[in-house]
């Protein structure tokens, strides 16, 4: 029995006691022992994992400066090689032959762009020596374009009548709505009159404008369509910039100018008729605070309070 078997003997003063003692203290050991081994075993692993992440960039290394003193025996290679312009296709892309982009809204729109390209590509298709076909193949324009010779009877339909809508709006638009209004569009529809569906259509056009200039008074004249309203509204959005998506600003006091051709002498004339103060208490009172300015006093207030 060792010195501690004696200190145990002593501090319990009892056989039984003293062995379980023993055990207990032998037990303490051994879990030292193993925890020990198992430390030392982590460790080794360890530095085992770290030899091999030293010898892993090692390599890297090697192989990156392989690879750019090879990249750079390369490049000096390649400069004293004689230098040649880049080769071109023989044929030129044909980008000034696509179709028309698509509008997402007002889609009705899209179609006169669209048959006038139509028309376009099929009088290319039907001259191989015009300006815009130098330097195409006939075999890749017939490959990316010939299918339109296919619907060309229907394009031509098409075409003529869209002629007639277009420039019956233009009457309208310019000339609004009158008596006699009817009778002068028949006399500007009257050559567009190719085709029997053209014919139909400015029919149509005419009885409609006649129907609706016999509730006018003969000395009345209104607008019939609100493509010259949308036009300025746009024009309008134009002018607010970036505030255009926050609500009306004081630029709402030039509208009207939007809707006639303005000179030196007319801006002058109108800018003499309003004082600065009457503007200015006009907008305060029939305009709401736009999005941009609450956003300025919200940004002042917090900055005020921090």
């Amino acid at each position: 029995m060792d010195g501690s078997c004696f200190v145990l003997a002593r501090q319990f003063k009892s056989p039984v006691r003293v062995v379980v003692a023993v055990l207990l203290r032998s037990r303490q050991t051994q879990t030292q022992a193993r925890r020990a081994r198992d430390k030392a075993l982590e460790i080794r692993r360890l530095r085992q994992i770290n030899d091999e992440q030293q010898r892993l960039i090692s390599r890297l290394r090697e192989q990156f400066a392989h690879d750019r003193s090879h990249r750079r025996r390369l490049e000096l290679e390649n400069d004293r090689l004689p230098q040649q312009p880049p080769v071109l296709p023989d044929d030129p892309p044909l980008a000034h032959l696509t179709p028309p982009g698509s509008r997402p809204k007002a889609r009705f729109m899209n179609l006169a762009a669209t048959l006038k390209w139509a028309n376009m590509v099929l009088w290319h298709l039907s001259h191989p020596h015009s300006v815009a076909r130098r330097g195409i193949t006939t075999e890749r324009m017939n490959e990316k374009l010939g299918w339109l010779r296919e619907f060309r009877s229907d394009i031509e339909r098409w075409l003529a009548s869209q002629t007639v809508i277009s420039t019956a709006l233009t009457f309208i638009n310019r000339q609004a709505l009158f008596r006699g209004a009817a009778e002068a569009l028949t006399r500007e529809l009257l050559p567009l009159r190719t085709r029997e569906l053209s014919g139909l259509v400015a029919d149509r056009l005419i009885d409609f404008v006649g129907s609706a200039e016999a509730k006018l008074s003969p000395d009345e004249r209104l607008p019939l369509s609100t493509e010259i309203l949308e036009s300025s509204f746009g024009l309008y959005k134009q002018l607010e910039g970036q505030h255009s998506k926050g609500g009306f600003t004081s630029l709402l006091a030039s509208f009207g100018a939007l809707l006639k051709p303005a000179t030196a002498e007319s801006i002058r004339r109108d800018l003499s008729r309003v004082r600065v103060k009457a503007m200015q208490t006009w907008v305060k009172t029939n305009l709401k605070t736009t999005v941009a300015s609450k956003r300025n006093v919200a940004c002042t207030e917090s900055t005020k309070a921090a």
